[in-house]
């Protein structure tokens, strides 16, 4: 048995030696045809890589763009991400008709976080993937649209075999598509939730400082003590000014006891009064 262990470098992929180009006018290509030995060699960077592999439609340009853009330099997202699927790869096997480029597409979407590859691990066997065999109760919306992502890919492309791409470089544009419709909603969605718990919490922040109920801001009630206090004596000194620093004959740095917690309790009821008149001219 003979292993083929050559490898493409940069010089074996030239623009200038390709049947493609035309020594005045560069390029005549629609599409690379060679895409996939550049893409091993190293020459091809991210965006031609995604402009390439896509059909030219306008539909998809944006979407395309927007991708691009908020490229974080790697596929996978982390390295736990990396070693699911590698492990899920050697586990399964090889099977020449059912890993089509949706199986691993599919695979590369459940196994992207830890949460969603333990719901869907039984779900990957020797005829594909029975996604019937998930276990989605009380799963995130996130997890949820990476699952959808991955079933849909499965059932738009089940009929497509390595058998069926012929040439290397041939990706199944339907198959593209949805990976990127899926990493776009997963990412927002991520997002999305996130905003959602930080509201969260500062709405519970902002409730008790007017509430005044939590530990930290107990501090108020030493400023209520003194609220109708005409004159300045030693008690209230003692409890509302931390330290008094003489700088000149008419000068003086006067730091209070409180005064970060005050500044914070302004800026939270400064938020409580754009969130109340938020909420307003939205009912209105």
């Amino acid at each position: 048995m003979y292993i083929n262990t050559f490898k493409y470098t940069p010089k074996d992929v030239s623009c200038q030696l390709c049947t493609e180009y035309v020594k005045k006018l560069g390029c005549t290509a629609l599409r690379c045809p060679w895409l996939a030995e550049r893409i091993e060699a190293g020459v091809v960077g991210y965006r031609e890589a995604v402009l390439e592999t896509f059909p030219h439609e306008r539909r998809l340009f944006q979407r395309l763009n927007l991708l691009i853009k908020h490229y974080p330099g790697s596929l996978w997202s982390n390295e736990q991400h990396e070693r699911r699927m590698q492990y899920q790869c050697a586990v399964q096997g090889y099977r020449r008709r059912r890993d089509t480029n949706a199986y691993y597409a599919a695979m590369y979407l459940l196994t992207s976080n830890d949460d969603i590859y333990r719901r869907t691990a039984n779900c990957f066997c020797k005829d594909g993937i029975e996604f019937g065999y998930a276990v989605l109760k009380n799963t995130s919306p996130h997890n949820y649209a990476l699952f959808m992502a991955a079933r849909d890919l499965c059932d738009k492309t089940e009929a497509v075999t390595m058998a069926d791409l012929a040439e290397p470089e041939v990706i199944d544009p339907e198959a593209l598509r949805l990976i990127v419709n899926a990493t776009l909603i997963a990412r927002y969605t991520k997002q999305a939730e996130d905003i959602r718990e930080s509201i969260r919490v500062l709405k519970e922040k902002l409730t008790e400082v007017l509430e005044n109920r939590s530990e930290r801001n107990r501090w108020i009630s030493q400023f209520t003590q003194f609220s109708t206090l005409e004159t300045l004596d030693r008690r209230a000194l003692i409890h509302m000014v931390q330290s008094i620093r003489v700088r000149g004959k008419k000068e003086l740095d006067i730091t209070f006891t409180h005064e970060d917690e005050y500044k914070k309790a302004l800026q939270l009821l400064a938020l409580a009064a754009q969130q109340k008149d938020y909420e307003q001219r939205k009912v209105g």
